[in-house]
């Protein structure tokens, strides 16, 4: 009975040493820190990424249309916003080219 996860978890408290065994809590912690760890990991793997895509994104705007590019930087801008500013402003140019 002492071996079972459930038991461990019930009769676990403060007190040093309250429990016989722990193997079970032991491994259950170690398993949640390893996904704890593996997930913060890849959180910040994904921030680098995404701020790494912005920045492509700002420079390749900025040789496009320098003009467009300040402005955007201006109101504060993010990547998605600019990408729709850029798509509304090549339709319209598209447009009015006709």
């Amino acid at each position: 009975m002492a071996y079972r996860l459930v038991h461990q978890l019930s009769y676990m408290n403060r007190t040093r040493n309250c429990l016989r065994h722990d193997d079970r809590l032991e491994a259950v912690a170690g398993a949640v820190r390893y996904f704890q760890n593996s997930f913060n990991l890849s959180a910040a793997l994904e921030i680098e990424k995404r701020k790494q895509e912005d920045w492509q994104d700002f420079l390749q705007w900025e040789l496009e249309d320098p003009q467009a590019s300040i402005e955007a930087l201006a109101r504060g801008l993010n990547l998605e916003q600019r990408r729709a500013a850029r798509a509304l402003r090549e339709s319209y140019d598209w447009i009015h080219r006709r």
